[in-house]
């Protein structure tokens, strides 16, 4: 009930606003906004994709059971963050925001022969962070941002799961101790409803709270991903290496350096593409493939 909080209601999807007390603008027209029901107040963010009906998926119809979310939390703490070159993006439904396409599916890619059922579960709680992270990070450049989240539902019991959100968005997640949260809402909303003032609401109480690594928050992970469905936006040292490339290609372009760094991914067409920065001394020095990455 008060700006600069944020709130991540993490059922069977995840449910993420920022409270500001101004409406705005925003430009890339990816993110709900909606009036507070507290007079003043305006709420930017919105409902998510699968995140936690993803896990739910994972768990009872690939691992079939096998494993509990209690093991596999506990697995997770053991991986790595970026889950050893493990990705996943958990759209089993399509995707709201900040992506709103109805068409996108589950993928998981980067597995190895080393990579086990616990790299692919915390993939999973990974991309729910990089997912608020992309709201977050469309949100400050409306002017929107945040102090720290509270989490609430289901998969807030998770304290591997929050310390990754808070690691990646680099903000504290604080667990309140109400798990009846609708309950305790329809309460404050029947106690606004009859003239009680905002400001003598009870503080929510805080179980737990996540403080974010800022080590483990700069690392470059390829997970952390802009997804626009509709514009690519590329600087003049960088390439998207789509099917205009033939697959023997690319590593040879790899092994040369011309393909400097793989940055990012994108979307064209619901098929993941990634985005390269060109290293153009190494072009020179290989004249053989200039006219391939210029006709790509």
């Amino acid at each position: 009930t008060s700006a600069r909080k944020a709130v991540s209601v993490m059922g069977t999807t995840d449910v993420f606003f920022i409270v500001t007390q101004t409406p705005v603008e925003d430009k890339s027209q990816n993110l709900v906004i909606n009036p507070h029901v507290v007079p003043g107040l305006w709420l930017v963010g919105g409902p998510m994709g699968m995140f936690g009906g993803t896990l739910e998926w994972y768990t009872n119809h690939v691992l079939e059971k096998s494993k509990s979310l209690e093991e596999l939390n506990k697995e997770a703490e053991q991986v790595t963050p970026g889950s050893e070159g493990v990705n996943v993006f958990p759209s089993l439904s399509g995707e709201r925001t900040p992506f709103w396409n109805p068409h996108m599916s589950g993928i998981i890619w980067g597995i190895k022969p080393f990579h086990k059922s616990k790299h692919i579960y915390r993939a999973m709680l990974e991309a729910n962070g990089y997912a608020v992270k992309e709201i977050m990070e469309l949100g400050t450049a409306s002017g929107v941002a945040c102090d720290y989240v509270i989490a609430l539902g289901g998969g807030s019991k998770s304290d591997i799961w929050l310390k990754i959100k808070a690691d990646i968005i680099g903000k504290s997640m604080k667990r309140t101790s109400i798990e009846e949260a609708t309950m305790a809402g329809a309460c404050k909303l029947a106690m606004l409803a009859t003239g009680i003032p905002v400001e003598t609401f009870p503080d929510i109480p805080i179980e737990k709270e996540f403080i974010p690594d800022a080590n483990v928050n700069q690392i470059s992970h390829f997970a952390d991903i802009t997804l626009n469905q509709n514009v690519v936006n590329l600087t003049d040292d960088t390439i998207i290496v789509d099917n205009k490339f033939k697959p023997t290609l690319v590593p040879q372009l790899e092994k040369l350096g011309i393909l400097a760094e793989k940055i990012k991914m994108c979307i064209i067409d619901n098929v993941f593409y990634p985005i390269y920065k060109i290293n153009f001394s190494k072009i020179n020095s290989q004249r053989y493939y200039e006219t391939e990455l210029l006709a790509a």
